[in-house]
């Protein structure tokens, strides 16, 4: 796989697509901290003030996952990459799990490069300011558990683009699954009740570890389940169905396979007619 992850990066950094990027998220993190005194968006921040800032509006990382996703994976669908990647032997397996470990490897990156040229940047205009007691450990283990949830997306987002391979579908897969937590449980309002549905809401976990020393023990294992449970879940799926589609069978087909399936058992075990009973003479 190393082979692999080594030609892909290469293909990745001869393109522009990943400098402009890069570029792009310095560009928010210096305004972010330039305009806090001129613009009067809030006080000018110091720099541990602005490691806790970013830190607390970390689930705005969930519009990088996505772009960085198809910026990594895109290029393997529009060209011949697949077909060179199958003809050299290498297994479809190895071929997904080094786009999924590239891809979050560069939106790790990609978000401790904007989270550490805001506090420089802070830092070198305002200084870094004092620190209250294990502030360094308090933050840093939020951003661990944060680190676990984006590559929870970044593998979400991974599995959108080699399930469905079209962005317009991707894009609109990805939005849909964050905000399908939300939706569900405004339904109750009218009435349907559902069982902590906010418990797979990775936006709002994310939002929540920036409380994580006041979260119970229980809480924290819910949040890193989550983001466990996900990468687990569409890498095992996506591996799968990669592998189906090597015999033209994909997402739609699989879905469609499996609906019929379960129609046709359901209609065998509840709506099969009796048997009718013959009714022996004398």
């Amino acid at each position: 796989m190393r082979n692999l992850l080594i030609g892909n990066l290469s293909r990745l950094f001869s393109k522009m697509g990943i400098y402009v990027t890069m570029l792009i998220l310095l560009a928010l993190s210096t305004l972010i901290v330039t305009t806090e005194a001129t613009m009067g968006i809030s006080r000018a921040y110091y720099g541990a003030e602005t490691l806790r800032h970013i830190i607390i509006g970390m689930s705005n990382m969930v519009y990088l996952m996505l772009p960085l996703a198809i910026l990594v994976l895109g290029e393997i669908f529009t060209n011949s990459t697949l077909e060179k990647d199958l003809t050299s032997r290498f297994s479809r397996t190895k071929i997904y799990l080094s786009h999924l470990v590239l891809s979050s490897a560069i939106g790790i990156i990609f978000t401790l490069a904007f989270i550490a040229w805001a506090v420089i940047l802070s830092t070198s205009l305002r200084g870094f300011g004092d620190m209250p007691q294990n502030f360094l450990l308090e933050n840093l283990s939020i951003l661990g558990v944060q680190i676990i949830l984006l590559l929870a997306l970044n593998a979400l987002a991974t599995f959108l683009v080699f399930t469905f391979r079209r962005t317009s579908i991707v894009v609109g897969m990805y939005f849909a699954l964050l905000i399908a937590p939300s939706v569900i449980e405004m339904l109750s309002i009218f009435g349907t009740e559902f069982v902590n549905i906010r418990a797979f809401d990775i936006g709002h976990s994310i939002v929540l570890t920036a409380q994580l020393p006041a979260l119970h023990l229980s809480q924290i294992i819910q949040i890193l389940s989550l983001g466990v449970g996900v990468v687990v879940f569409t890498t095992f799926f996506g591996i799968i169905l990669f592998k189906l589609s090597a015999y033209k069978l994909d997402a739609v087909k699989v879905a469609h396979i499996v609906y019929c399936c379960a129609v046709y058992g359901l209609n065998n075990l509840f709506c099969r007619e009796p048997k009718q009973v013959k009714q022996g003479g004398l």
